[in-house]
């Protein structure tokens, strides 16, 4: 989709931050998940509603390679 292209090369400008809000299954994961594929040595934050999407989000990197951490009121310190 035109929208996840224009966020991701948004995201790859590296002069500002970013915000992105779309509904629920329509490709979030695909623009902070490609960034991650031009620049792996970076670190991304992803902060989402429920700890069922972190987890998704983090299983999805993994199938990519790119390492991951959900981190949530159940795993965290």
């Amino acid at each position: 989709c035109l929208w996840q292209i224009e966020v991701t090369q948004a995201v790859l400008q590296h002069d500002h931050d970013n915000i992105s809000i779309s509904m629920t299954s329509s490709g979030k994961m695909l623009t902070f998940g490609m960034p991650l594929l031009f620049h792996p040595q970076e670190i991304q934050i992803v902060v989402t509603p429920l700890n069922i999407f972190s987890t998704q989000n983090v299983a999805a990197l993994d199938k990519l390679c790119i390492k991951g951490l959900a981190l949530h009121a159940e795993n965290s310190l």
